[in-house]
């Protein structure tokens, strides 16, 4: 009589079968997510160098800082795309392409900073002046939050 079931299966697949594709599978996960965190990273960084500029005093260092504020916004750009275009593996990196998505629904300051800190709790506080997509991302956020709790 032939045994089916789970343990003799994984007992007659090579242990060296095993080995390569259960970490190469990890792998991949990580560097996934670990590809969207670099770039989110990197997003904040330039976004924080982008608001910490300071007022320019003469046209010769206004014409400076649009060039500079054109770089930035180019690198801010190629990370928002990365983090659109690499699958999520965990709630976590999830969570990162729904603040990028939320940052470009939210229309003061005060919200910005709450985005930029992801802080669900800043955000709670004007919950009811989003609309109904931004309202959607939060939840989305905060179901995330749970998951990974």
């Amino acid at each position: 009589m032939l045994n089916t079931n789970r343990r003799s299966l994984l007992a007659s697949i090579p242990a060296a079968a095993l080995a390569v594709t259960i970490p190469a599978t990890a792998l991949a996960a990580n560097e996934s997510d670990a590809t969207i965190k670099a770039a989110w990273a990197q997003w904040l960084q330039t976004r924080a160098d982008y608001n910490a500029a300071p007022v320019p005093e003469d046209d010769a260092q206004h014409k400076a800082q649009l060039i500079e504020e054109q770089r930035q916004w180019a690198i801010m750009d190629e990370a928002e795309e990365t983090i659109r275009a690499t699958a999520a593996t965990t709630p976590q990196g999830a969570q990162i392409q729904l603040w990028v998505a939320l940052i470009h629904s939210v229309t003061t300051r005060e919200e910005e900073e709450a985005v930029l800190r992801r802080d669900l709790s800043a955000i709670a506080a004007f919950d009811h002046e989003l609309d109904w997509h931004a309202r959607l991302i939060v939840a989305a956020i905060r179901s995330l939050d749970n998951m990974a709790a």
